[in-house]
């Protein structure tokens, strides 16, 4: 299953007469099998598998159990009017970074820089989570992601303690928020920029 923050539509690369789907401005592409789209969410019926020299490339799913998510900071567009030209990036817990595996990885710069990559999920019983968004710790400049068991869950820092006991997760939450001034806030120095 592929879970994406936005859409994608693979174009044709004429240089080889292949679908891919771009990620970022460099150029860096995910072959696919024939021309698709991906909706912002979850992909079941599309999955991941790797060419002969280790590219990753899009392929129908074929009862494949392992989790992928496409995340973008390219559109990321926070709610209360801060600047659309602000550097968007795809972070993750300090703590977690052992539990996921980027296959391919691109930016781009549009008056802004942004991450985009596809992201593999090691081991799908423990829950994951990534945060897409400016590097400013306050929770409104952050869309907050939550896998576990393949599914991809939407979130905000505030709603995560009800996410965790909705789909009964095991275990306590891996991040805090800390309140400041009214203002939730992530802590900084437990997220790590992929």
């Amino acid at each position: 299953m592929i879970y994406s923050n936005i859409a994608y539509k693979s174009k044709l690369d004429t240089e080889f007469n292949k679908q891919r789907i771009y990620l970022g401005e460099t150029g860096k592409g995910l072959a696919c099998f024939q021309p698709l789209a991906l909706k912002a969410g979850e992909n079941p019926e599309y999955s991941v598998k790797l060419s002969k020299l280790g590219r990753p490339r899009i392929v129908l799913s074929s009862g494949d159990e392992t989790t992928y998510l496409l995340l973008s900071g390219k559109k990321f567009s926070p709610e209360n009017g801060r600047k659309k030209r602000a550097n968007r990036f795809v972070f993750i817990l300090n703590t977690q970074l052992n539990a996921v595996r980027v296959l391919i990885s691109s930016s781009g710069n549009n008056g802004a820089n942004w991450d985009s990559m596809l992201i593999q999920i090691e081991d799908p019983n423990i829950p994951v989570l990534f945060r897409v968004g400016l590097a400013m710790e306050e929770e409104k400049y952050s869309e907050v992601y939550l896998s576990y068991q393949n599914h991809v869950y939407k979130t905000t820092l505030s709603d995560l303690e009800d996410l965790f006991e909705k789909i009964n997760i095991p275990c306590e939450i891996p991040c805090r928020g800390v309140n400041l001034n009214g203002e939730l806030r992530f802590i900084k120095n437990e997220w790590l920029n992929l």
